[in-house]
């Protein structure tokens, strides 16, 4: 019976990412639109309707926010296998409403990139705390038991979502032909 709620959850989860990275691709269509790409809430700086600022800092809520038009609500934001709480409504997001991170250099050019994806993430075994973190190829990256078992689910820039065991995320990672990954952890 448990397995079945849990699969629940993951597919579930997935579906949820899935609706985030329609949001960003929609959201960097209208909003991020340069010469060569369009860019996510996290690569445009505030003072050009986007979140850079807040996101180096680790603030992950005002690139979700930035997106409320697209995302239609709250519940969205936070994985079925997550004890966060959803919040009320947009206004009063913060990063203890999220389960998803952001990929701070998550661009068009790269297909594989991670945009989004449950931030149950460890390495060597030491849960990532909220903030900024950058992953190398080099690092022992796992999956904690928090979410989905030894798995998570990772929205990519073209659209996708992964289901990623552990013993396939570091191979994933490395993959990719990225030497690192940023991401904002909330």
């Amino acid at each position: 019976m448990r397995s079945a709620k849990q699969k629940a959850e993951r597919i579930s989860c997935s579906g949820r990412l899935k609706q985030i990275g329609t949001a960003y691709r929609l959201w960097a269509g209208d909003f991020g639109s340069t010469n060569k790409f369009q860019l996510y809430p996290a690569r445009v700086p505030t003072n050009t309707g986007g979140a850079l600022e807040w996101v180096v800092q680790g603030q992950v809520w005002p690139v979700y926010q930035l997106m409320s038009n697209e995302l239609n609500t709250p519940l969205i934001l936070v994985c079925p296998a997550d004890t966060r709480r959803v919040a009320a409504n947009f206004g009063v997001l913060r990063n203890t409403n999220l389960s998803y991170f952001v990929g701070l250099d998550a661009d068009e050019s790269q297909p594989e990139g991670l945009l989004a994806g449950d931030r149950n993430l460890a390495v060597r075994g030491q849960p990532l705390l909220p903030g900024v973190v950058t992953l190398t190829t080099n690092q022992a990256v796992n999956w904690t038991r928090t979410h989905h078992g030894l798995g998570g689910n990772v929205g990519l820039t073209d659209g996708s979502v992964q289901q990623i065991k552990n013993e396939h995320l570091r191979a994933y990672l490395v993959g990719q032909g990225l030497a690192t990954n940023r991401l904002a952890i909330p």
